[in-house]
């Protein structure tokens, strides 16, 4: 019998770290030489956007853009009301050791602060603190042994190993542009004043050599009319889209991570068939970072034994993520909002956002707890002198995600979005708003396992087997199984489960006796 170790390579991700950095971003802003003075800030927005996340030489970079909106009262106007907005790119990078430009880099953040002042009225001074965290992994390669040739199957004992593993990590982005028709009832658009693009019911669908994303686009537009008394006028659309990424190596049945977020956007005003100013033109490009992974079980030699010959194992030991969980979830958000006395009474709400911040993550049996905060702000018009004015409120929110096979201990991240606001106006300082959150839960443990990387086979002596006892009278231990006790006494286990009259092979108990005959092969 010629014994041969037989091998194969497996791909196995790993983590290679994770650190987190603050960045601040600050500098001024110049009114256009268009627009007039400002009197008085009336809402600043700021947001970030990531571009790139790429490993280098011990450390992971990143570079994005802040997306800085402002409206504003213009001095000498009355109560005329003006915006301005900016883009500004920023770059930075996050020290990890052992990483290398092979690896790929991922990049989550927070805004921690946002303030903002005016140097004068026609200089506008930002400061904005972020926090960032920074993963990196690898795509390690191992040689594993997974049988061995002309060994019975019976002394050969295998495990599975289930992992994930990343097949493409990519960038990318898609435009979609359409025409959005003011509603009737509305005037026409005299100037627009602040459009705020959001992504909501993300849906993601893997099919061959791409991945698919669908959802909706929510267009919020915040315009004056035509009409010299015309107030502020607020109109909102939902518009369906739908992108195809390709993806070298995309199949069925693979899972797409995709964070989108709008780069880009502009917006403009144009002539509908009657020649007034009755549509919106509407551009937005949408970034998209696609980490593609696959999950498997593959099948690897734990151990072996052999009649005649000594087996010297060679083994590494590896630690590798193995996923648990994944799952979906939508929860309803309800808060009664009451404005502090020192806020304007309402006349008319223009527009309700949210932003959803997790501050704790939970797991327990079969399960993950995620609490946190919906950071809401709730645009409107005034009573009184003051034209537009805004309320921040802090909702609270608690959401269990079902997550079989969850324990304390694991790790999870979990992606949030609003899929819908709603709002009504009950007196005027009082707000009811509503949030439908989606949650989703991706939950990973990560398993140590030491995988056979090398087998030598060395001739047992003789003498050695014929000392051996030809039967024993065998106790079972806490721990054993019948294939240890049958590699421990050289012996073959389904004459050991014959012998025995056992039924179940699988279950035995401490306190057993065995009767172990030693197997010799000649």
């Amino acid at each position: 019998m010629s014994n041969e170790a037989i091998r194969e390579k497996i791909v196995l991700n790993r983590n290679i770290g994770r650190e987190t950095t603050q960045v601040l971003l600050e500098g001024e802003m110049i009114v256009p030489d268009v627009k007039p003075d400002v009197a008085l800030l009336l809402k600043t927005e700021a947001e970030v956007s990531f571009d790139k996340a790429e490993a280098a030489e011990g450390r992971a970079l990143f570079a994005g853009q802040l997306h800085i909106r402002v409206l504003y009262a213009a001095r000498g106007e009355g109560s005329s009301i003006h915006s301005m907005s900016a883009n500004v790119p920023f770059d930075d990078f996050v020290n990890i050791e052992a990483v290398t430009r092979d690896m790929w880099a991922g990049i989550k953040s927070q805004l921690a602060d946002a303030s903002f002042s005016m140097a004068n009225d026609r200089k506008l001074r930002y400061r904005v603190v972020l926090d960032v965290e920074a993963t990196v992994e690898a795509r390690v390669e191992h040689d594993v042994i997974t049988t061995i040739a002309d060994l019975p199957e019976n002394r050969l004992k295998r495990t599975a190993l289930t992992v994930n593993r990343t097949v493409e990590c990519k960038d990318s982005r898609f435009v979609i542009k359409d025409d959005l028709p003011v509603p009737p009832g509305k005037p026409n658009i005299r100037e627009i004043l602040q459009v705020n693009v959001t992504i909501a019911n993300k849906d993601i669908k893997v099919a061959g050599g791409r991945v698919n994303v669908s959802g909706e686009l929510v267009v919020a537009t915040l315009y004056r009319g035509d009409m010299d008394d015309s107030p502020l006028e607020f109109i909102e659309h939902e518009l369906p889209f739908a992108g195809a990424i390709d993806v070298a190596g995309a199949q069925e049945g693979m899972f797409a991570d995709v964070t989108l977020h709008v780069a880009e956007q502009f917006a403009q005003a144009k002539p509908d068939g009657d020649g007034e100013d009755r549509v919106l033109d509407m551009e937005a490009a949408i970034a998209a970072a696609v980490k593609l992974t696959s999950q498997s079980e593959v099948q690897v030699l734990e151990d072996a034994y052999c009649a005649d010959k000594q087996l010297l194992i060679t083994r590494e030991a590896v630690r590798y993520p193995r996923p648990v969980c994944r799952n979906r979830s939508q929860c309803t958000v309800k808060e009664m909002v009451n404005l502090p006395p020192d806020c304007p009474a309402i006349l008319q709400i223009c527009h309700v956002t949210g932003t959803p911040v997790i501050d704790s993550i939970e797991l327990s049996d079969g399960r993950v707890l995620a609490e946190g905060v919906i950071q809401a702000d709730i645009l409107y018009i005034a009573k009184g002198d003051t034209p537009l004015y805004h309320y921040e409120a802090s909702i609270p929110f608690s959401q269990t995600i079902d997550a079989r096979g969850t324990e304390a201990g694991m790790d999870a991240a979990i992606e949030q979005s609003l899929d819908h606001i709603g709002f009504n106006l009950l007196s005027e300082t009082e707000v009811e708003v509503r949030f439908l959150l989606g949650l989703g839960a991706v939950v990973t443990d990560y398993a140590e396992t030491g995988i056979i990387t090398d087998i030598t086979f060395v001739d047992i002596d003789r003498s050695v087997l014929d000392r051996m006892p030809g039967l024993v009278i065998y106790v079972v231990q806490k721990g054993d199984t019948l294939w240890s006790i049958a590699k421990r006494y050289n012996a073959d286990l389904d004459e050991l489960v014959a012998l025995n009259e056992i039924e179940n092979p699988d279950l035995i108990f401490p306190g057993q006796k065995l009767i172990v005959l030693k197997k010799i092969c000649e």
